[in-house]
């Protein structure tokens, strides 16, 4: 009996679809219910729904079976109706793994949302908030630990910030991204909390102080820093002692970016001792001709120039 492409294992026709190109993959889906599972690389594709009041998309996308697993909701729109956002965390919930948030005011609606997220969304393993403004709900909302989830972004920057404890929210964190706003308390109860455990961090920092007192904390399991300074602060020549003391704490560093000012006392610390260091990469105008020489020297580089970006 000759073999048919119905023979082929599903790890075989998974290969096959990774050739093709996304509307031929789309294609594939109506072939059968097989296909319909395989066809779409479903950890890749995101669905994007900006909330609109005369948008109809929320309501088509709950008619869909699809096992979509990452949704970014842009809710910028000043009067959100939350509810349809629940109902797609409900209609997926079992298959979703990634939820980005966006919303410029957070209301009480919103807070309950976001308790809703936390009951439904059990599987996630990555999850990102950004919002500027928010407002102290007074509720007593109860929020359920993501004990799965690895992945957290969190835009802090409004001056009343949600009451959610994101140590006891997100416990097994292990990578990290904030951005810090004037407000600074709750970042640091954050960062304080998860330091011991974090395998990587991204930081936007809008104040000088503020860098220097993460420089301060203690990162012993980092393996990927991205440090990013607006502002004057990149401007700054930051003093040896400074990154002395925190590369000295994050010895395991394998990856680092620094779009911050970079002098050689910087370079010559990561240097000295992150000898597991495999890229480089900063964001600079003019490198002064000390560093270049610095650069040249640094063995701990395990990888071609070539990974070395300016």
């Amino acid at each position: 009996m000759p073999t048919t492409i119905e023979d082929l294992p599903e790890e075989m026709l998974v290969e096959i679809f990774s050739y093709l190109e996304f509307e031929d993959c789309l294609a594939a889906t109506t072939v059968c219910r097989l296909w319909s599972g395989l066809a779409l690389r479903w950890k890749k594709l995101r669905v994007d729904l900006e909330y609109n009041v005369k948008d109809k998309s929320f309501r088509t996308l709950l008619a869909s079976s699809r096992p979509y697993r990452h949704f970014s909701f842009d809710c910028s729109c000043p009067y959100v109706d939350w509810d349809e956002p629940a109902q797609i965390l409900a209609k997926f919930s079992s298959t979703i793994e990634i939820l980005e948030i966006s919303t410029y005011y957070s209301s009480k609606e919103f807070h309950e949302f976001l308790a809703k997220m936390t009951t439904l969304c059990t599987n996630l393993k990555r999850l990102a908030i950004e919002w500027n403004e928010s407002e102290l709900s007074g509720l007593e909302i109860s929020f359920q630990p993501l004990n799965d989830l690895s992945d957290l972004y969190l835009s802090l920057r409004a001056e009343n910030l949600l009451e959610i404890d994101f140590r006891k929210v997100t416990p097994n964190i292990t990578n990290l991204c904030l951005g810090i706003g004037p407000n600074f308390e709750l970042s640091q109860q954050i960062l304080q909390h998860f330091s011991p455990r974090l395998e990587e961090l991204k930081v936007w920092f809008y104040d000088e102080d503020l860098f220097n007192i993460v420089c301060e904390m203690n990162f012993p399991l980092l393996k990927k820093l991205n440090f990013l300074l607006s502002i004057s602060g990149q401007d700054h020549d930051w003093s040896l002692n400074l990154f002395t003391k925190f590369f000295r704490r994050c010895a395991n560093l394998e990856e680092v970016t620094l779009l911050i000012r970079v002098n050689k006392h910087l370079l010559e610390s990561l240097a000295q001792f992150c000898c597991n260091l495999q890229s480089l990469r900063f964001n600079i105008m003019k490198l002064p001709e000390d560093c270049f020489r610095c650069l040249s020297e640094m063995r701990c580089l395990k990888v071609p120039n070539d990974d070395i970006f300016f």
